[in-house]
């Protein structure tokens, strides 16, 4: 059986949610403890384990942070021969990296490339942190990025092996979350939005009032999906209302975005999945759905029961929705240093990254993909190409954030509310 990057092998908390949990309950979390005690917490202004330099553990776009490049943990020497005779070793999500392009590199230096797979980040990172397993390059998100640095669990980028990087947008060339990119480069980047059948809505999202009221409208009862993710429903809920800080912790607005979906669940029978946009809307199972961008462009692979490609449709605002990106990181336990840098580098080359997006349907943030292209050269439906991320969106739209404990804990009491 194939599953899709985000769908999780198993039934469970989410790739996404399961991060924002384990900072909420990391005490009761021992790998997330193991973290936050190797960092030390947020408190005080040195950290253990950080060789008394103190960084922000929770950084924001407006609260950026530059990571120190600890004595005992340098980057790698510059002009290095990279290793042969070894097996090459990638720890990412299910199917976030087409296969093809796995074979081609380990063809062009002479090694075996094995693919490990994990399920959520709480996981993945355990397996590092204990030992048990060893890998050259790790997918990280940006919640975790932090506390993997401060724990001394990723290895500083040595950039004189990243001949490509220049060809990362220049706007997240030096991302908030690390600055001059020291630990980690960009891999994809996506929008969150609504995905639709044009041909059974009676109404398209431009043609509400608020297009998001589309997830409560009666006339699509039975056929609404949303992400089993509980910050992406609350964000997408926030911006209904009029709420800018998708992040917020004010009591009020998480009571209110908790009522109104309440409602919506009651008024449309809407149901929580994680692989309804990509894998069931196409099939007329929903007819709306809330929708990550790589999922609308990976949607057009799975249509069945007489729907094309073309019925699909996708909404994303001009500016104000939501918007994140993964990353591309080498663990400081990696064997193979210097083959890791240069797979790195290999996928941020112009025609390896366009041709890896084909497959997963996440989109590089290379400058040398130009949006237009992608519908004119036939990687996107023009029907849905709002699903295509330009870089000045990244600048316009909010990033789901991590939130302080107590705060976190009122969405999460919220949700079960809502789920129960």
């Amino acid at each position: 059986m194939v599953y899709h990057p985000r769908d999780p092998r198993f039934r469970g908390l989410s790739r996404r949610d399961f991060l924002r949990r384990s900072l909420a309950v990391g005490a009761a979390l021992p790998s997330a403890a193991a973290i936050l005690a190797a960092c030390g917490g947020d408190d005080g202004p040195e950290q253990p384990g950080t060789n008394g330099v103190s960084f922000n553990l929770a950084p924001t776009p407006d609260d950026p942070v530059t990571y120190p490049i600890f004595d005992d943990n340098p980057m790698i020497e510059s002009g290095l021969q990279p290793e042969t005779e070894t097996t090459f070793k990638i720890f990412n999500w299910i199917d976030y990296l087409w296969p093809k392009k796995l074979k081609e590199f380990g063809e062009m230096h002479g090694v075996e490339v094995e693919y490990t797979t994990f399920y959520n980040s709480e996981t993945a990172v355990e397996r590092i942190r204990s030992g048990e397993l060893d890998v050259d390059v790790y997918f990280p998100t940006y919640d975790y990025l932090p506390r993997l640095v401060a724990a001394k669990l990723l290895q500083p980028l040595n950039h004189d092996y990243l001949t490509n990087f220049n060809n990362v947008w220049p706007s997240i060339q030096s991302p908030f979350y690390d600055q001059d990119s020291k630990y980690s480069v960009p891999y994809t980047i996506y929008t969150t939005g609504i995905e639709y059948l044009a041909n059974e809505v009676p109404k398209t999202p431009d043609e509400y009032e608020s297009p998001y009221d589309i997830f409560w409208d009666p006339a699509n009862a039975g056929k609404v999906g949303l992400y089993d993710e509980y910050r992406e429903v609350f964000a997408m809920t926030m911006l209904r209302n009029g709420v800018e800080d998708i992040n917020t912790s004010d009591p009020a607005l998480i009571e209110q975005a908790k009522n109104d979906i309440i409602d919506l669940i009651g008024t449309t029978d809407a149901r929580l999945t994680i692989n309804g946009a990509y894998a069931r809307l196409p099939t007329g199972a929903y007819h709306v759905h809330q929708s990550w961008s790589g999922d609308t462009v990976a949607a057009q692979y799975y249509t069945a029961n007489g729907y094309k490609p073309s019925d699909l449709g996708f909404w994303y605002p001009e500016s104000g929705g939501v918007i994140g990106n993964d990353m591309m990181a080498i663990p400081t336990n990696a064997k193979n240093p210097v083959l890791a840098h240069m797979f790195i580098d290999y996928m941020l080359g112009e025609k390896v990254g366009l041709q890896n997006f084909g497959w997963v349907g996440y989109q590089p943030p290379l400058t040398s993909i130009e949006p237009d292209a992608l519908v004119t050269d036939g990687w996107v439906p023009e029907n849905i190409k709002d699903a295509i991320v330009r870089e000045e969106q990244f600048a316009d739209n909010h990033l789901i954030l991590p939130l302080e404990p107590e705060v976190d804990v009122a969405y999460l009491d919220a949700w079960e509310e809502i789920t129960a």
